[in-house]
C-alpha cells in the first residue's frame, strides 16, 4: 500500500478483513511512514502487517503487487517506477495527467499487470441493471450526478479541490465507466466541459450516437448522492447507488437483484480482486479498466488542448 492519506487506509482496513487477507500487508508512504505505524498501533494488526520504504517495494521480489494511493500529481510516476520492476499495480484515478504518462502507461501495461480503480466494473448486478433500464426505457435521455458531502474535512481541515484534476479527471470516468457498460461499441464524443473553479461545480455534455447525456458534478453539494437516470419512450428509470446496495426503480417499481452478491460493495470486490490470485472466472477484464479510463484520459486531454 503506498501513500498514507484517507483513502489508502480504506484500502488497506479492506484488505486486512479481506476473504484473500495476504499474509503480509506491506504499507508504504514515500512521504510520513509515521502515520503508518501509529495506523497500525490503532488497528492493532501488528502481525499482519510491516511497514517499509519505497526502495524496498521496487527492490524485493516478495512484494509482487502494490496499490498506489498517493496525491493525484504522484500516480502516474509511481505506477510507472512499478511497472518497470515488473509488479502488478492498482492505481487510483486519475492515473495520469498528461499523454506522455500516458503513452508510456499503455505500452508497459501487459495483461493484467495495471489495474486502474473503475469500481462499477466490478459489480456484474449493477451492470445489468444499467443495461435493463437503458433497454426498457429506450433512453433518449441520460443523466448522471455526483455529488459529494458540503465542507468534507480531511485530517481536521476543510477539503480543497482542483477542478482540472479532482472533478475532469477524477470524476469523469466513472461517468466513462457507466456509459461504456451501456454503450459497449458505440463511439462516445466529449463535446463541451464547463468548469466553474469558484464553486468547483461542472457540466460535462457529452454525445453517444442518438442519446443526449447530461452529466453533473458537484465536489461541494449538500449531501453525498450518485445516481443514474433514464428518460425515454419506454417511460423512465434510475438507479441510486449512493449507499450500497443500489436502489433501482423502472417506471415506479422497484428492481430486484441478487441481494447475495449486493452485500458485498464494489470497492471491496474491486480490492478483493487485486489481491486474491488471479484466475480464468474472473468476471471482468482487468485490461478493460485500463482501457476504459486511458479511452476517457485521452479525449480529456485532446480537449484540454483544443
Amino acid at each position: 500500500m503506498i501513500g498514507s492519506g484517507r483513502w489508502a487506509r480504506v484500502y488497506a482496513s479492506i484488505i486486512l478483513n479481506s476473504r484473500h487477507t495476504p499474509k503480509l500487508l506491506y504499507l508504504c508512504s514515500p512521504t510520513n511512514n509515521s502515520s503508518w505505524q501509529a495506523w497500525a498501533e490503532e488497528q492493532g494488526a501488528h502481525d499482519g502487517v510491516r511497514i517499509c520504504t519505497f526502495d524496498e517495494v521496487l527492490e524485493t521480489s516478495y512484494i509482487p503487487s502494490a496499490i498506489v494511493v498517493r496525491k493525484p500529481t504522484k500516480h502516474a510516476e509511481t505506477s510507472i517506477k512499478l511497472l518497470l520492476k515488473n509488479k502488478r499495480v492498482l492505481v487510483e484515478k486519475p492515473f495520469c495527467l498528461n499523454i506522455h504518462d500516458l503513452n508510456l502507461l499503455g505500452i508497459l501495461a501487459k495483461g493484467n499487470s495495471l489495474w486502474v480503480s473503475s469500481v462499477l466494473l466490478h459489480n456484474q448486478d449493477f451492470r445489468l441493471l444499467l443495461q435493463k433500464c437503458f433497454s426498457v426505457t429506450r433512453a433518449t435521455k441520460i443523466g448522471i450526478l455526483w455529488s459529494d458531502e458540503e465542507r468534507e474535512l480531511r485530517w481536521g481541515a476543510l477539503k480543497t479541490y482542483d477542478p482540472d484534476i479532482t472533478i475532469a479527471e477524477d470524476v469523469l470516468p466513472h461517468f466513462w465507466t457507466i456509459l461504456r457498460i451501456i454503450f459497449p461499441t458505440k463511439e462516445i464524443a466529449i463535446d463541451k466541459i464547463e468548469i466553474k473553479k469558484m464553486d468547483n461545480f461542472m457540466d460535462a455534455f457529452l454525445s453517444a450516437g442518438p442519446t443526449k447525456i447530461k452529466t453533473t458534478a458537484n465536489r461541494l453539494g449538500l449531501c453525498r448522492q450518485r445516481s443514474v437516470c433514464f428518460h425515454g419512450e419506454g417511460g423512465t428509470a434510475s438507479i441510486d447507488f449512493s449507499a450500497w446496495p443500489a436502489r433501482c426503480i423502472i417506471n415506479d417499481r422497484r428492481e430486484r437483484t441478487n441481494a447475495k452478491s449486493q452485500t458485498v460493495s464494489p470497492l471491496t470486490l474491486q480490492i478483493e480482486k487485486f489481491v486474491a490470485p488471479l484466475d480464468s472466472t474472473q468476471k471482468t477484464s482487468i485490461s478493460e479498466c485500463f482501457q476504459i479510463n486511458q479511452e476517457v484520459t485521452q479525449k480529456l486531454l485532446e480537449y484540454r488542448e483544443r
